[in-house]
């Protein structure tokens, strides 16, 4: 007969590592927006987290390897949210201004996420899971594609260069949410949202579809 305790342990184990790679990754994300990344080091991390020297090298083997598993996790949860945002959509401007709306609300709702995917983007220390993410973002942008094309072929988005669809939709908030967090706007995120989502189905409706 076998052990239920026995059953249990590694997934009671595997809980146990999650939480503790997680509790980390978020006294992490405290540190880097409080102190910046160069500045912040394994030993402010083990106290801000409450977790050993050990522990931390453990689970992501340096602090590179911390910076770049915050950024994945991130990058993940954004991606994975935005995909279910957009699950139930049916018509080409609610999935318009659906991107929209959640990329802008997603940086509302979560500054230090926001602040960190835009200062880390572009660092040495993610070079560890430069193919990931790029698989990942390839994968996002073919999803993205194929629902592009279909509203096009529907008649119900205008038929541009392929390249032109993401700076469209996603440009102007993108650069309006990168100038906010900077400190150098005064916008709230939340109340232009709808402004943003309008705009870019604006630019991309076909002729003759309803701009409301």
């Amino acid at each position: 007969m076998v052990d239920a305790a026995a059953q249990v342990g590694p997934g009671l184990r595997q809980r146990a590592t999650a939480e503790r790679r997680h509790s980390i990754l978020e006294a992490a994300l405290r540190c880097f927006a409080e102190g910046g990344v160069e500045e912040v080091s394994i030993h402010a991390l083990r106290r801000a987290s409450g977790a050993s020297t050990g522990s931390i090298y453990h689970h992501f083997g340096n602090k590179d390897g911390v910076v770049a598993a915050l950024y994945r996790a991130i990058l993940e949860d954004y991606q994975q949210g935005l995909l279910r945002a957009l699950a139930d959509v049916e018509t080409a401007r609610e999935w318009v201004r659906g991107i929209v709306l959640y990329h802008v609300r997603w940086a509302a709702d979560h500054p230090l996420r926001a602040r960190y995917l835009h200062a880390v983007r572009r660092s040495p220390a993610l070079a560890s899971i430069k193919d990931e993410l790029r698989r990942s973002t390839r994968e996002l942008l073919r999803h993205l594609g194929l629902e592009i094309n279909r509203h096009v072929e529907a008649g119900h988005i205008a038929r541009l260069p392929r390249q032109l669809y993401p700076p469209l939709i996603i440009g102007p908030s993108h650069e309006v949410i990168r100038h906010t967090l900077s400190g150098r706007g005064r916008l709230d995120l939340g109340a232009v949202a709808e402004q943003l989502a309008d705009a870019a189905w604006k630019s991309l409706q076909a002729e003759g579809q309803p701009r409301s």
